[in-house]
């Protein structure tokens, strides 16, 4: 009896033993994802990530965090419901991450003709085998991140390069090499070197940096490129505002408060003081009310951002600058008084110059350096010159400039410039 108990006995161990291993293969990830349904997308803004994904695995989007120290702008975690701990970064940052360490070995992975070049980068370090994969041309720049052990690197490695060479990235962004292309294009010379070392997240922009030498010497000049692949030069993103002034000439004396945005001053007359609060006559005299002086107009410099370029513009001798700035900014609606004095500041700087080239901002002068005025006037003017030296003529397209604004109740004029370093 006890002899057929032991058969018994061992022969239910044996079956125990076999489901146990039966089992077994319900745990293993399928080879190669079973796709379903629509991808998987997740869009940020001008950031966009879209996948395929298999069955049994699980998604959750990123809403804040870094990665290699760096923030992450949007991204996403990947995981097998059956072993979480195999969890897949995929996210945008702003700067390019990078693994620290040694033993790092780097290849090129065959994704297909649109995911551009994509770089895998893998570290050993210890048991664990931790992996970057940046795509190159996909702005801004993405990248995918997981760290598992050595051990599983045979199971588990091929079925996540699989998942991620469905991925599509930033399709309503341009890529790296088109925006290169663009900026090349609109330089239109012989150039040393050209790159995109940048991304503007929120408006979508590449700044791409072209290098050329000129007359022996080294130098650069920047672009920048949106989604639509337009090329503008980028010029000193922080300028320096040169003597703006503003007028004020209410219908009746009036208590005006001026504030300006966006730029910081470096000098002002009267003191700004949070603000001017100045009570203003018809002629334009102005008394400030915090020392109860009286003053001609409020003068600023400062500091701020502000894009300009020449692909258009105007190509003035030196010797002539003086009728050309009368003509023009009468045309543009300063008076006789304000132009003569802004003539009076500039002409100095430019009239020695072999050739100016002038142009006036307008739209962008607006949004760099808002003004806030209370009450808000009828009528605002303001004329902001940007010129460069030239030692020679140089032919530009001539803009159109708008007419003179008809001067009707509360008017505000302000005129200003700066100077951009010749190339």
């Amino acid at each position: 009896m006890k002899k057929l108990l032991c058969i018994l006995f061992a022969m239910f161990f044996v079956m125990f033993l076999a489901a146990c291993g039966e089992s077994k293969p319900a745990q293993t990830p399928n080879p190669k994802p079973s796709y379903h349904g629509v991808p998987f997308t997740s869009e940020k803004d001008t950031s966009m990530i879209s996948m395929l994904l298999p069955d049994g695995w699980e998604v959750r989007e990123i809403t804040d965090g870094d990665c290699f120290g760096v923030p992450i702008l949007h991204g996403m975690v990947l995981y097998p419901s059956v072993n979480p701990e195999i969890a897949v970064t995929v996210a945008c940052c702003e700067n390019f991450p990078g693994l620290c360490g040694t033993g790092k070995t780097f290849e090129d992975l065959n994704f297909g003709e649109d995911a551009g070049r994509v770089i895998k980068s893998t570290e050993i370090l210890g048991e664990m085998r931790s992996v970057l994969v940046t795509w190159e041309d996909k702005p801004p720049m993405y990248y995918a991140e997981y760290s598992i052990p050595e051990s599983s690197a045979a199971k588990w490695e091929p079925l996540i390069l699989e998942i991620l060479s469905t991925a599509a990235m930033a399709e309503n962004a341009l890529p790296r090499k088109a925006a290169e292309e663009a900026a090349i294009n609109k330089w239109g010379q012989d150039y040393d070197d050209v790159y995109a070392m940048s991304y503007d997240h929120c408006n979508g922009s590449w700044i791409v940096t072209v290098r050329f030498t000129n007359k022996g010497m080294e130098s650069s000049v920047q672009y920048t490129v949106d989604a639509n692949g337009t090329a503008k030069l980028r010029f000193n993103p922080d300028i320096y505002y040169g003597k703006p002034v503003i007028y004020l000439y209410p219908a009746q004396t009036t208590d005006v408060t001026v504030k300006l945005l966006g730029v910081n001053l470096t000098c002002t007359y009267p003191a700004y003081n949070d603000g001017w609060s100045v009570t203003a006559d018809p002629d334009g005299t102005l008394v400030n009310r915090a020392d109860g002086k009286e003053y001609s107009y409020l003068f600023w410099e400062g500091v701020g951002p502000l894009e300009t370029d020449f692909s258009e513009g105007f190509c003035v001798r030196g010797e002539d600058t003086a009728v050309f700035l009368q003509e023009t900014l009468s045309a543009l609606g300063l008076s006789p008084r304000e132009y003569n004095e802004f003539i009076v500041w500039w002409l100095p700087q430019m009239q020695d110059n072999a050739y100016n080239l002038i142009n006036f901002a307008w739209e962008e002068y607006d949004t760099a350096a808002p003004l806030d005025i209370t009450p808000a006037p009828d009528t605002l003017l303001r004329v902001f010159m940007v010129w460069q030296a030239s030692e020679e003529f140089i032919e530009l397209p001539a803009p159109t400039l708008p007419d003179a604004p008809l001067r009707d109740g509360f008017t505000v004029v302000e005129w200003g410039g700066t100077e951009r370093n010749s190339r």
